[in-house]
């Protein structure tokens, strides 16, 4: 017998709660050339997935960037396992990491050509404050 699960969806400033789950999601423009820094906040033990791009022209591959992947931090530790990662000369990388126990920087490392673009970066997880 199969169960369907139902919830409510809270909405506030880009942040979502519903059934246990939280997202929160950022988007908008940076050129290629340009570092990109977006800082989050978690409780000391949390887990989420990553997501994010950046696309200069609709290129991810040649002159963007994209990472997905799954993040958890506890007790001064942190582990990240990287789903895919696409990384270009022109568009740069992006890399995640913990600043404080409570705290996450996802941060679009800059690449060298200047053409501007658009990033998405969204987190599903546990936790997320």
């Amino acid at each position: 017998m199969a169960y369907l699960q139902t919830a409510s969806v809270a909405i506030l400033a880009g942040f979502r709660a519903g059934g246990g789950a939280e997202f929160k999601s950022y988007t908008g423009s940076t050129q290629g050339n340009q570092a990109l820094n977006i800082a989050s906040s978690q409780a000391e033990s949390a887990v989420w997935y990553i997501a994010c791009a950046f696309a200069h022209s609709g290129y991810i591959h040649s002159y963007g960037c994209s990472r997905r992947g799954n993040m958890s931090t506890g007790n001064s530790l942190q582990n990240i396992v990287n789903d895919n990662a696409t990384t270009s000369p022109n568009g740069g990388s992006w890399s995640f990491s913990r600043i404080t126990n409570a705290n996450t920087a996802i941060v679009k490392n800059g690449g060298n050509y200047p053409g501007g673009g658009y990033y998405s970066v969204n987190m599903w997880g546990w936790d997320l404050q």
